[in-house]
């Protein structure tokens, strides 16, 4: 069975099989003004008080900003931050040219190699990174190439990477997409008049999960859930129960489906497939070294 952790935010674990998986990389795609900052900063904030030790690396968000907000929403990423729990890289204020309010240990070099050799030195459980597309600016050499370097680096040091990205749905459904062991795309729509916010698992691990688009809200407190017993069919313009939906378009309702996903047999072939990889992905880092 794969080793997880759990982000505690509601729908989503259930969505991808359980949590983050450890020596994995889940990769959370969505563009500005999507519930994907939300969605990490709910990660962060939970494992943080279940006692694991996270490195954030901001490349497009303030981090100054981001311990503002957990401080408005009564988080304690700041006292983690001081007890040295949170570790925050930041290579946003050399991007974005602001020194004042700056949070982190200054980073100037993005290469994913420069990423892969800073993650031993701090011995995070999980590694958070708000955007990845910095490093590959939409090229799918170099998205396969930083999300390949971060799944050695995730396999060598025992650890999960959740790294927000905005790609378009062409790139997350492109065959370079598939080197990441979870992948999610998060939307806004114009629903009924008004703006909703979803989920989408595009690859999961395991791979058999039902995948469909669930509703998102934000709730006042900043708390971000994950409405995985709904669907939001946007073309048909309405809110459908998750059962009903899946019986109808796979003739499987999702009790079963989630079965069939947890089926011991297809888990220990599927753990074996994951194994061969990582072993690959060694030995092309040794070769490269």
């Amino acid at each position: 069975m794969t080793d997880r952790i759990e982000t505690r935010i509601p729908g989503f674990d259930e969505m991808i099989g359980g949590g983050l998986p450890r020596r994995g990389v889940t990769v959370l795609a969505g563009l500005p003004g999507s519930a994907r900052q939300p969605l990490l900063d709910n990660a962060v904030w939970n494992v943080l008080e279940d006692g694991f030790r996270v490195l954030l690396l901001a490349t497009s968000t303030s981090p100054y900003e981001f311990l503002r907000r957990s401080e408005e929403y009564d988080r304690r990423a700041r006292e983690a931050y001081e007890k040295g729990d949170l570790v925050v890289l930041n290579a946003f204020s050399v991007r974005a040219g602001i020194y004042h309010r700056t949070v982190g240990e200054i980073i100037q070099d993005l290469e994913p190699h420069r990423i892969r050799e800073l993650v031993p030195e701090y011995d995070p459980d999980v590694v958070v990174i708000d955007s990845i597309y910095p490093m590959h600016r939409g090229e799918h050499e170099k998205f396969l190439q930083v999300i390949s370097t971060l799944k050695v680096a995730a396999v060598r040091n025992d650890l999960a990477v959740l790294a927000g990205c905005a790609l378009p749905e062409s790139a997350l459904r492109s065959p370079n997409a598939e080197v990441a062991d979870v992948l999610l795309e998060t939307a806004v729509h114009e629903f009924r008049g008004a703006l909703v916010y979803s989920l989408l698992p595009i690859r999961t691990l395991p791979p058999h999960l039902p995948k469909y688009r669930a509703p998102v809200s934000i709730l006042d407190d900043g708390t971000v859930v994950v409405h995985c017993d709904k669907v939001l069919d946007v073309k048909a313009g309405e809110i459908r129960d998750v059962d009903e939906y899946l019986n109808d378009v796979l003739n499987m309702p999702e009790s079963m489906a989630r079965e069939v996903a947890e089926d011991s047999e297809v888990l220990g072939e599927l753990e074996e497939e994951r194994d061969d990889i990582e072993k690959l992905l060694e030995e092309l880092e040794e070769m490269e070294g």
